[in-house]
């Protein structure tokens, strides 16, 4: 029996690199054709406040530390989550309806764990809300406090 082709050394060394810079070429390529992924600004404003708040157990309202969340579009954002910190989420199926404004209690929010998160013992350093813009496109807020005064500085 003959032998099948074969490559030397040097043969298949090149076809290597080859193929290395092709897919190189071909990733950098589609990134520059294609543009990069990014998100669009989530028409929202999040701002931090003292409410009174109706106590669950229906003897009141009591002051209570909340982010209020605004929809500044016409439009209705559905399916909306917020974030504090990057770690206590909040997530909301239902539709924040045009100019609706929500006020949430900072104590709701919690880890995957189901830790709540306790605005006594932890500064809130970031607001971070996603939703899902009329156009389908996923739309991006955050909130960045600077210090423990909460001024805050919007992206």
């Amino acid at each position: 029996m003959r032998p099948g082709p074969s490559l030397s050394g040097p043969k298949t060394t090149l076809l290597l690199y080859g193929l290395i810079i092709a897919t190189i070429t071909i990733v950098v390529g589609s990134t520059v054709w294609m543009g990069q992924a990014s998100d669009q600004p989530l028409p929202v404003k999040a701002e931090l406040d003292q409410r009174m708040v109706d106590v669950p157990d229906g003897s009141g309202a009591r002051l209570t530390d909340v982010i209020v969340l605004t929809n500044l579009s016409g439009d209705a954002l559905p399916k909306i989550d917020i974030s504090i910190n990057a770690q206590y989420f909040l997530y909301r199926d239902s539709p924040l309806a045009p100019h609706e404004e929500l006020v949430l209690p900072q104590s709701i929010f919690s880890t995957k764990s189901s830790l709540r998160f306790n605005p006594d013992n932890y500064p809130i350093q970031t607001i971070t809300v996603t939703g899902r813009l009329p156009s389908g496109a996923r739309g991006v807020y955050e909130m960045v406090i600077e210090d423990a005064a909460s001024h805050a500085t919007e992206e």
